[in-house]
């Protein structure tokens, strides 16, 4: 790890340099300040950073459209790298220093003073410096990956690539639309629906977009999706915006889904009806028992979604208020199902105790082969799949 941390400037992914004339406008005035006010308030509010990030690109109406674009990779980057930004200022000042090194860094005004190498801190220090996380959090994603942490290490600081999920149409037909208006793809690698969109893309502004022939959907959870069987009566008992739900439905599963959040659920009936899907909506306290499967997509640190998400890690959920919900939603999911059904559980997480079992385990289906993984489970990882971290595990009701 430590050549990493030698090597800092090369670390940074993307690294394409920008205009010359925006690069020097965003050195200072309303671009950096977008910036900076941005990540100082996540460094205050590390709880709440996804609706930091949220509420700050609302209020960047006052940026042109490239200084958006600017603005939210440094802080996606400088969430993603701040503890080596540190290391490329003599004198570090806090995000003023580090969002003038990567400016930098993307072909910006010059910064004096670089470091040639950071000191040594071990191999868990160097993988907290280089996730940017807690010592905690770096001790934890190195008991979870072993001998293989520095490679995950690496693809978890990558930016993702944008995936859709076809829809009415074939991935042929859907590669061949998007590329008559601009936007190239390739195929995914584990899903025959998926494509995975080659750099940057305006998708909603798009036609295809509009005739409701795809969907955006991270693979892994494509794949989650698809442990549910062919025309199962399902439940996702924790359907958020429900991406999953819209994808078993697509394979003729009978869909009831819900969730004690409202909003999200608005969300998936709009996303239900652009694409001309069919699923049922209903609160939790409709929710019925006699299921064939019962997907829970619990909630969870969401430490598998750095790469889209690098806010996440400014705040690693205490295990102690999530676990518990965890096993509690277990137990209802198998209330819920019938004598010979399925629960498929699943997180969005590496970390081992949010994916231990417990007393489930013995009930596990074998799925884990179709896809390079050992075990019963799936985990599925950046570095070896490409994908979001992912862990799910069918289990047999008997």
């Amino acid at each position: 790890m430590g050549e990493l941390v030698l090597t800092l400037l090369d670390s940074l992914p993307d690294a394409e340099p920008i205009d010359p004339r925006l690069a020097q406008r965003a050195a200072s005035g309303r671009t950096a300040d977008a910036v900076i006010t941005c990540l100082n308030a996540v460094d205050e509010r590390p709880r709440q950073a996804s609706a930091t990030l949220r509420d700050a690109q609302r209020s960047w109406r006052h940026l042109h459209s490239a200084e958006r674009r600017l603005a939210m990779d440094a802080v996606q980057d400088g969430l993603r790298f701040g503890a080596l930004l540190d290391e490329l200022v003599d004198q570090p000042s806090g995000w003023p220093g580090r969002y003038a090194r990567w400016l930098a860094h993307r072909g910006g005004p010059s910064v004096a003073g670089q470091r040639a190498a950071a000191p040594p801190l071990g191999r868990i220090g160097e993988l907290a410096r280089y996730l940017n996380v807690e010592r905690r959090v770096a001790e934890a994603f190195a008991e979870t990956f072993g001998p293989r942490s520095e490679a995950v290490a690496i693809a978890l600081q990558q930016r993702a690539s944008i995936c859709v999920r076809a829809h009415g149409v074939s991935r042929a037909a859907l590669a061949s639309s998007l590329a008559a208006e601009g936007i190239a793809t390739r195929p995914g690698r584990w899903h025959p629906a998926v494509l995975q969109v080659v750099g940057r893309a305006q998708l909603e502004a798009t036609e295809a977009f509009r005739r409701g022939t795809f969907d955006i959907l991270d693979e892994a959870s494509t794949v989650v999706a698809g442990l549910v069987p062919d025309g199962a009566h399902v439940l996702d008992l924790c359907a958020g915006a429900g991406g999953k739900a819209l994808a078993m439905a697509d394979r003729g599963c009978r869909v009831v889904a819900t969730d004690v959040r409202s909003a999200p659920l608005r969300r998936l009936q709009e996303r239900a009806g652009r694409l001309g899907s069919t699923l049922e909506v209903v609160e939790r306290s409709a929710v019925r028992r006699g299921y064939d499967a019962v997907l829970v997509d619990a909630p969870c640190t969401g430490t598998g979604t750095w790469r889209r998400h690098p806010e996440r890690r400014a705040f690693v959920q205490d295990l102690d208020a999530l676990l518990p919900l965890q096993r509690s939603l277990l137990a209802e999911a198998f209330e819920r199902v019938r004598p010979g059904g399925h629960v498929i559980y699943a997180t969005c997480s590496w970390l081992g105790a949010e994916n231990d079992l417990g007393d489930h385990a013995q009930r596990q289906v074998p799925v884990g082969e179709a896809f390079g993984c050992e075990g019963p489970h799936v985990q599925l990882d950046p570095d070896r799949h490409g994908t979001d971290a992912f862990f799910a595990a069918v289990l047999r009701v008997e």
